[in-house]
C-alpha cells in the first residue's frame, strides 16, 4: 500500500501509527513527492483476507488515500523523443536528495 504526502517527515510521522503491524519506509518520487510504503512485518498481518486488513488500515489512518488526481507518470521513451524532435527542451527531473550521513 503507498500513501503520498506532502514532506518527508509527515510521511514519517504517518508511518509511526502501523509500527506494530506494518513496516513503513518514505520514498521520494520524483515526479509525485513523498510516499508512505507499508509492508507487512510478520507473517500474521497475512492471515487475515485483504478486505479485512485495508478495513483495519482504513481505521487507523481514518481513510484510504489513494493516488491524488495530479498524480504525474514519467514522461515514457517516445514522449521525450518526440518532445527532441519538435524542437521542445527536455528537462530532467531534480536528482534525489543524498542519503543521510551516517552518526559518528
Amino acid at each position: 500500500m503507498t500513501f503520498y504526502h506532502a514532506s518527508k517527515q509527515a510521511a514519517v510521522d504517518a508511518g509511526k501509527r502501523f509500527e506494530p503491524y506494518w513496516h513503513a519506509r518514505a520514498e521520494l518520487e520524483p515526479h509525485n513527492g513523498w510516499v508512505l510504503v507499508l509492508t507487512p512485518s510478520s507473517p500474521d498481518v497475512l492471515k487475515y483476507p485483504l478486505h479485512e486488513l485495508l478495513e483495519v488500515a482504513e481505521l487507523d489512518i481514518g481513510r484510504m488515500r489513494r493516488k491524488p488526481d495530479s498524480y504525474k507518470k514519467p514522461p515514457t521513451t517516445q514522449q521525450v523523443k518526440a518532445r527532441t524532435s519538435a524542437g521542445e527542451a527536455v528537462v530532467a527531473p531534480p536528482p534525489p536528495p543524498p542519503p543521510p550521513k551516517a552518526p559518528a
